[in-house]
């Protein structure tokens, strides 16, 4: 499996991106696909990166690499790759790649693929925060969505969590609006 960084925006692996991307996450839970392709490049820490498995694109990742931790903004492996052990592979290259603590954010667990996801993650060693978290709108205005922050390799204290959330929101949400 390698990971590949995409630099540049008219990249024709980005409609396989797209595709991913757009099966995967609900439009509330997503940016307008056409801003990731103009970010690259342009925004700090910002990067979009594919998973290759012999060539064949397993899934991508958009993270924030900061100077002591890192954010997971979006995971998707190709929803016709899942169940083949590929989302445990890619978490475990990111896992090793990315510096510092890493943080990410699971929906409530109101439903049997909500509790999939972080029982996924808890066996990756990531921890759930007990804070009340909600993730910001993508467009000005828009309505918060009740989440979870989940944070590796440790547990976070409350000003840690207050920081990584404040960041998350300012430099990752709004400001795009």
């Amino acid at each position: 499996m390698q990971i590949i960084l995409l630099k540049d925006p008219d990249d024709k692996q980005l409609l396989e991106v797209k595709r991913i991307y757009e099966e995967a996450f609900p439009i509330h839970e997503r940016r307008i696909f056409d801003m990731l392709p103009k970010m690259l490049n342009n925004v700090p820490g910002m990067e979009l990166a594919i998973f290759n498995d012999a060539k064949l694109m397993v899934g991508f990742v958009v993270y924030w690499q900061w100077e002591n931790w890192a954010y997971i903004e979006h995971l998707a492996v190709d929803r016709r790759l899942r169940a083949y052990g590929y989302g445990n592979r890619v978490m475990t290259l990111l896992m090793a790649m990315l510096k510092g603590t890493i943080v990410l954010e699971v929906e409530k667990p109101y439903d049997e693929v909500a509790r999939k996801r972080i029982t996924f993650y808890k066996k990756l060693g990531f921890h759930l925060a007990p804070f009340d978290y909600h993730q910001p709108s993508y467009v000005k205005g828009g309505e918060e969505i009740p989440m979870h922050l989940m944070t590796y390799p440790g547990e976070v204290d409350e000003p840690s969590f207050l920081e990584f959330a404040r960041q998350i929101r300012q430099q990752v949400y709004e400001y795009f609006y």
